[in-house]
């Protein structure tokens, strides 16, 4: 709650970034601050199955700067 400022990014292993940038409020759902990814680039075509990267930034309700990643593995 209270989260603002929200950058989420996923890149495939060659380090491109498959979402697009987000806008405060685009592509997070408010109550819940999901941002999601549905296994395609940003051109709309199909990720192969393999490891992804992720990064997430945002500010708490604190005013804390947040940044978190990690692996996402795909399967199909």
């Amino acid at each position: 709650v209270g989260a603002t400022n929200v950058s989420f990014n996923m890149y495939n292993r060659w380090g491109l970034s498959l979402t697009p940038a987000l806008s405060e409020g685009e592509g997070v759902v408010p109550s819940q601050r999901v941002v999601r990814w549905d296994g395609h680039t940003t051109s709309g075509e199909a990720c192969s199955e393999g490891v992804y990267f992720y990064t997430l930034q945002y500010t708490n309700a604190n005013g804390d700067a947040i940044k978190k990643n990690g692996y996402v593995t795909l399967m199909r």
